[in-house]
């Protein structure tokens, strides 16, 4: 996903256009964002907090994505790491998914 934007990009911004140091900054952060999305102890972390709050039935989604955030964000933060919101967020996206896909996986095989 982060390849097709970032090609789109690119052929929005051609070299003639912006210039070898713009073209060097969005590969460096498309290189950036993947890597922190195909980390796996990332992942992990972002699971256990979906999980955890796909339970907390006091909580509406738009609050459970808040609270995952915050928790993504301090656990990162705590691991010396600065994880930016679009990664946090994609992060989220994920595991929900996964977890969506576990439940009805579990719930078709009953």
């Amino acid at each position: 996903m982060a390849s097709i934007i970032l090609n789109w990009l690119k052929s929005i911004f051609t070299r003639e256009k912006i210039g070898i140091l713009f073209q060097k900054l969005f590969k460096n952060a498309a290189q950036q964002f993947a890597k922190e999305i195909f980390n796996s102890e990332n992942q992990k972390k972002a699971y256990e907090f979906v999980k955890e709050l796909h339970y907390n039935k006091e909580l509406t989604n738009s609050e459970k994505a808040k609270v995952f955030n915050q928790k993504m964000a301090e656990w990162a933060f705590k691991c010396g790491r600065i994880l930016a919101t679009s990664v946090i967020n994609c992060l989220r996206e994920m595991a929900v998914n996964v977890l969506k896909d576990e439940l009805l996986m579990a719930k078709e095989g009953e």
